[in-house]
Parts: structure tokens; C-alpha cells; sequence
């Protein structure tokens, strides 16, 4: 008995850590969670009238499904998303499978607290590969075709720090936990539209309209200034990731991987204000601290 007591401590001491460390390297993403929650309050607060504290309690519940959805869930929602499918023919699993155990085993000497992963493929030839959830890590078939063995095995190091430090799952909480402010938004509007055709172009009309024309204004700039927040967080999180791939032996592949990325993407323009919203760092950058972990500057 004291011995099961002591093992389920142990995994929850282990899994509360996991907790911590998100929320830690993730607070961005935390701080934007609680803003679109006060978004879905202030939304669903009227249907409640003066009472406050029925309105506050009944959006916490639908955060508290939705959240618990995206938890134990997410995984499977983004893989259905995404396209993401296991490794199926002989080719993929007599190739990619020794790959991934290898540096699997590599992090795992490392990080013992790393969880365990599959790796997935995505049938696409652009070139990328993402980490999903708690438990997914796909490449796609171009950066199969593109990258060397030792250069996927970089990629996939990097995408393992997201799984262990629950980058991906702080964005599914995002994704898929706001989705109440999204519905909400989505049935003002339409309740608006609704209004509009009713009332066509009478005062109560133009009303509507215009009160349409706010909402959208204001939901437009609200997304707009959450993606430049959350942004900067991915950025950070992407140079996290390629300091775990460094320090699990993995740096120089990785930075083979890069130096491909940065000559496809010769001849590009990127505007500034994509640039501000980019979810990773300039391919340069991420280059010269590669490089300047290997050499010990940094």
C-alpha cells in the first residue's frame, strides 16, 4: 500500500512539474487565456442580468469543459486538422523509425521525465515538422525528401523540446479552449445580421449595423494584438527548442537543417507586420546561437 502511495506521488509530483514548466516558459499564453476568458464573460454576463456571480460560475464551467476538452483531446483534433497519420508503409517505418528511437533515447538520458512520443508524417512536400499535444511529433514528406538522415534527426530534437516543456499543449489550451469566445463572437454576429435583414435600412437597422461594425472593428484589433503577443512567446519557445536539441547532442544537425531552410527561403519578402506576427525567429538568428553554443560563446 505504501508502496502504490509513494508511486502515485511520485507521478504526481512528476506531472504537476510538467504543469509547472508549461506555465512557466508559457505565461504569454496564460495571460491571453484569462483575457479571452474575461472576452466570453463579458459576453454571456448580460444573459444573466445582476447576477454577477451566476454569469461569472456558468462561463467558468464552459471554460473548465472546454479546457478539459482540449487537455485530453487536443491531440486527436489537431492530428484530424493537420492531416496527420502514423508511419504505414515499409519505406517509412524501416527509415524513420530507427531515426526517431535513436534521439528519443538520446533526450530520454537527458530528460528522464521526457514523456513518451510517436512520430507521424504529413503528405505534403512542403518542407516542416510540428509537434502536437503531449504525444505527436510529425515531419512531412518534403522534409523526409529534403533533409539527410542526421538533419531530421536535429528537427526531430527540436520538436521533442516542445513536447517536453508543453509548448504545443499551452497552444491547444489557446486554440481550443477560447473556442467559447470564438462561438460567442461568431453568434452575436450572426444575431446582428439577423437584426439587419429584419429592420433593412430603418433606424433600427443602421443601428444594428453599425453596432456590427464595432464588434467586428474591435474583435478584429483584439486578434490581431493576440497574435503579436503570442508570437513573441513561439519565438522564444523556438529558441528554447533548438538549445535542447544543442544540449542533446543534436545542435550541429539541426543547424545543417537550417542552413537548407534559409537558402529555400532566398528571394522571400516578408512584411514587417508579418514579420512581427512570425511564430519563429529569423533562420539566421536561430543559426548564430546554434553556432555560438557550439563554440562556447554563449
Amino acid at each position: 500500500m505504501k508502496e502504490d502511495m509513494k508511486i502515485i506521488g511520485q507521478e504526481l509530483f512528476r506531472h504537476g512539474k510538467r504543469l509547472f514548466e508549461m506555465a512557466r516558459t508559457n505565461i504569454l499564453y496564460i495571460i491571453w487565456l484569462i483575457i479571452y476568458f474575461r472576452w466570453s464573460h463579458f459576453v454571456i454576463q448580460p444573459f444573466f442580468g445582476r447576477d454577477l456571480v451566476g454569469g461569472f460560475v456558468f462561463t467558468l464551467m464552459l471554460y473548465a469543459v472546454s479546457l478539459t476538452i482540449a487537455y485530453f483531446f487536443g491531440d486527436e483534433i489537431l492530428k484530424l486538422i493537420e492531416g496527420v497519420r502514423p508511419l504505414e508503409t515499409k519505406r517509412e517505418k524501416e527509415y524513420l523509425t530507427p531515426l526517431f528511437e535513436e534521439v528519443y533515447e538520446d533526450v530520454k538520458e537527458i530528460y528522464p521525465e521526457m514523456p513518451e512520443v510517436k512520430l507521424h508524417i504529413v503528405d505534403t512536400l512542403s518542407v516542416n515538422a510540428m509537434a502536437i499535444g503531449n504525444r505527436t511529433i510529425a515531419v512531412t514528406q518534403g522534409a523526409v525528401e529534403t533533409f539527410t538522415s542526421e538533419e531530421l534527426q536535429g528537427v526531430m530534437a527540436h520538436e521533442m523540446s516542445h513536447i517536453y516543456y508543453g509548448d504545443t499543449k499551452a497552444i491547444i489550451m489557446n486554440t481550443i479552449g477560447n473556442g467559447i469566445a470564438t462561438i460567442a463572437v461568431l453568434g452575436i454576429k450572426l444575431f446582428l445580421r439577423l437584426l439587419e435583414r429584419i429592420f433593412g435600412q430603418r433606424e433600427f437597422g443602421v443601428i444594428f449595423t453599425l453596432f456590427r461594425f464595432i464588434l467586428e472593428t474591435w474583435v478584429f484589433l483584439l486578434l490581431w494584438f493576440g497574435r503579436f503577443i503570442l508570437s513573441f512567446n513561439s519565438r522564444a519557445n523556438e529558441f528554447k527548442a533548438d538549445k535542447f536539441a544543442y544540449e542533446t547532442g543534436y545542435g550541429k544537425q539541426l543547424t545543417e537543417a537550417l542552413y537548407i531552410l534559409q537558402k529555400m527561403s532566398l528571394g522571400q519578402k516578408v512584411k514587417l507586420v508579418h514579420r512581427l506576427q512570425a511564430s519563429h525567429p529569423r533562420t539566421s538568428k536561430r543559426i548564430g546561437r546554434l553556432e555560438a553554443l557550439e563554440d562556447g560563446e554563449i
